[in-house]
């Protein structure tokens, strides 16, 4: 897991591979999720970090 400085107590920054764990989407819905503004990211390189809360198992919460 990749250690930014926006991280609070209850959310953390997961690679792209690793939010798809933990939210159980696929990579179109994670990209989705990214356009239409649901999902907080950062984009260092090529590679997205996602800012999610450690208590999120699902994206139901994000629809």
């Amino acid at each position: 897991m990749a250690t930014l400085p926006t991280e609070s107590a209850d959310q953390v920054w997961l690679t792209s591979k690793e939010a798809k764990k933990v939210l159980k989407v696929s990579d179109c819905h994670l990209m989705h999720l990214r356009l239409e503004g649901k999902l907080q990211f950062r984009k260092e390189g090529n590679r997205y970090f996602y800012l999610i809360a450690l208590n999120t198992h699902s994206d139901k919460e994000l629809t």
